[in-house]
């Protein structure tokens, strides 16, 4: 079934599936680039049996929703913690140097947040 006439057959899913997609792809660590695989889609549309969100309507309307979830569940792991951070510099492919910024609960195996990257301008060696 090619991907037009499956698109025609289906209704666009609601703002909360859309969002619980959004949400899966993040936890499962697959990329919403992946949706662009228009076999990929098809696949899964036929499956789930009606139309999934676009790469871009994902990127532009979820994104933020994704953060949310993940913010929260940080907090709530963290919460009456006590926490230490970390501070990582590597360089990148280009040669950029990069910061991280990490905290994680001290008494905890769980892996630490990563909380920000930068690229670091100026370096004092």
């Amino acid at each position: 079934m090619n991907e037009q006439k499956l698109q025609s057959n289906l209704s666009f899913p609601t703002d909360t599936r859309a969002e619980r997609w959004a949400l899966q792809l993040a936890k499962a660590s697959v990329p919403f680039s992946a949706l662009a695989k228009t076999d990929f889609k098809a696949f899964l549309e036929q499956e789930v049996g009606y139309a999934l969100p676009s790469e871009a309507s994902l990127r532009n309307n979820y994104v933020n929703v994704v953060v949310a979830v993940k913010k929260q569940s940080m907090v709530r792991h963290l919460q009456n913690q006590d926490l230490y951070v970390i501070f990582d510099k590597i360089k990148n492919k280009r040669q950029e140097n990069i910061v991280s910024l990490l905290v994680g609960a001290i008494n905890s195996s769980a892996k630490p947040f990563l909380l920000s990257l930068e690229i670091l301008h100026k370096v004092i060696a």
